[in-house]
This record gives C-alpha cells, structure tokens and sequence, in this order.
C-alpha cells in the first residue's frame, strides 16, 4: 500500500478480450430499472450476512458487529425498491420523480407518496399483496430507524448516542420478516406489471367495444 497505488480502475480492450473478472455498471440509465440492480444486490448481501449470522451465531464478536451492515442493506434494499416502483406506477414527469427523491431516506413518507397510485393498480386489476402488511412493516422499521442513520453510525452530530436503549436484537426474525417485505414488494410489482401483458377474452373485449 502507498501513495502511487491505483484504487478505481477500468479494465483495458486486452483485459476484457482475455475475460479479465469485472464488475459491469453505469450502463442501466436513470429509469426504473436502474433501482432494479441496486436493490436486488443490497438483498442479496443481507442474505449472506444472515447465514453468515445464523452459522456463527455464538460468536458475539461476529454477530454484534454484521447487525449494522444486516439492518442496513435489508433497508437500503428496501427504500430503493419503493422508489423503483414510484418510478413504474407513479407520475410520469421528471418534476414528480425529483420531488419523490427528494423526499429522501424516510421509509414512511416514501410509502405515503407512493400508496395512492398502487391503489389505483390494484383497483384497476387486482393483486394478492395485502398493502396494510406491507405499511405495517415500514412503519415498523421507520419507528426505529426513521432516516438510515441509526444503523450507520454510533452518535449524533452533537455526539449524543443515537441508540434509545441496550438491544438484544432477534436478527433472525428481523432477516425472515425483511426477506418477506422484499419479496412482497416484487410481486406487487410483477402483478402490476402483468396487466400490460394480459390478453383479453373475446367477451372481454366485445364488453369493452359496446
């Protein structure tokens, strides 16, 4: 390690051509799907660091320390799955998505923004996701950790401790209960998403025309 070491590279034309291993992104643009990568490879870390948790689970050095990074990837996964979804089913103007971002890591006030145009998708064709589920366990997580920052840091700016009190965490419970949340919210969107491939019966089809 010193002070010529190059840290951010890119791989050159040789290095790809010889199958160089590398990472590949910048290219999903500024879209829906562009959350998509990020939030599935938040989940994906926060199932590793939960086996990771559940095999050395004795291990207190272990556990007490992957709780952060377990919260926060589970979150993070979260917060930028909900704004893939306002970016699917909400206002489609750029003014809308920029104010919904602004609206920045607090859970609930994403979910408030986002509620009213799901349930216009699911008046309109109907979904098995029960959304009051869903907001329960956002409000759930947004009670404890309301804007991304307990589990980051120790402190507050004013070096006040930001923890209420001393937890024994149940993060096994936290893990299957988060793994349900992620997995509900990609299959409210796989259902939402269905209605524009649906074909219509020819009764359907003939109602609508009368």
């Amino acid at each position: 390690m010193n002070e010529t070491d190059i840290i951010i590279r890119e791989l050159s034309e040789e290095e790809l051509i010889a199958r160089k291993p590398f990472s590949h992104f910048g290219w999903e643009g500024t879209g829906a799907f562009s959350f998509f990568t990020i939030s599935d490879g938040y989940w994906d870390s926060a199932k590793i660091l939960l086996e990771k948790m559940k095999e050395e689970c004795n291990n207190f050095a272990i556990v007490d320390s992957l709780i952060y990074p377990l919260f926060f990837n589970y979150r993070h996964s979260i917060e930028t799955y909900l704004k893939l979804l306002f970016f699917k089913y909400g206002e489609q103007t750029e003014q809308a998505r920029c104010n919904f971002l602004e609206l920045g890591h607090d859970l609930q006030n994403l979910w408030g923004n986002l509620r009213p145009y799901l349930n216009k998708g699911k008046k309109h064709v109907g979904i098995s996701i029960n959304l009051n589920a869903i907001e329960h366990y956002i409000k759930s997580i947004n009670s404890f950790d309301s804007d991304s920052m307990i589990m980051r840091y120790p402190v507050e700016k004013n070096l006040e401790t930001n923890k209420r009190h001393e937890y024994h965490f149940d993060f096994i419970n936290f893990g299957e209960r988060m793994n349900e949340l992620c997995d509900s919210l990609r299959q409210l969107d796989y259902e939402l998403s269905n209605q524009m491939l649906e074909t219509v019966s020819v009764e359907e089809l003939s109602a609508y025309l009368d």
